[in-house]
């Protein structure tokens, strides 16, 4: 029997025994289509499309200075807040994995106090400076 029989062989066994697709390379795989779907969506919520069809300046100019949010409309924006708004959301997700992470050290509670307190934290934080950049392009104190 030639090797490449021999081999299809095996593998039609493996896959006979296994039930299908061995659960390593499907585990795995959900896993890349979660952070995939992640990935866009948090594309999608910074405003990436709006930045590849507009073509956003980076700053703005002011009386005082330059800025990064474009204040009053929240149908306009910047480069640079959309990418301010995605290490935003990013820190969120952050906080929220770490807190998830902080639930598989049942045996170790110093650690898993530590790891809930700090995502704890950031995802606050990232909630909190979302909300003040959202005031402040509504026009909000």
């Amino acid at each position: 029997m030639s090797r490449l029989k021999r081999s299809w062989k095996d593998l039609r066994y493996m896959f006979k025994v296994r039930g299908g697709i061995p659960s390593k390379y499907v585990e795995m795989g959900l896993k890349v289509f979660f952070g995939f779907v992640l990935v866009f969506s948090m594309f999608m919520a910074a405003g990436g499309i709006y930045n590849l069809m507009e073509k956003p300046l980076a700053l703005l100019p002011r009386g005082g200075g330059w800025t990064f949010i474009y204040r009053g409309n929240v149908h306009i924006q910047t480069l640079n807040e959309s990418i301010v708004a995605s290490i935003v959301y990013v820190l969120g997700i952050s906080g929220l994995y770490m807190m998830f992470r902080s639930t598989k050290y049942a045996y170790r509670p110093r650690q898993a106090y530590i790891l809930l307190l700090i995502g704890a934290a950031i995802t606050l934080l990232s909630f909190y400076y979302t909300n003040v950049m959202l005031q402040s392009k509504i026009g909000v104190g």
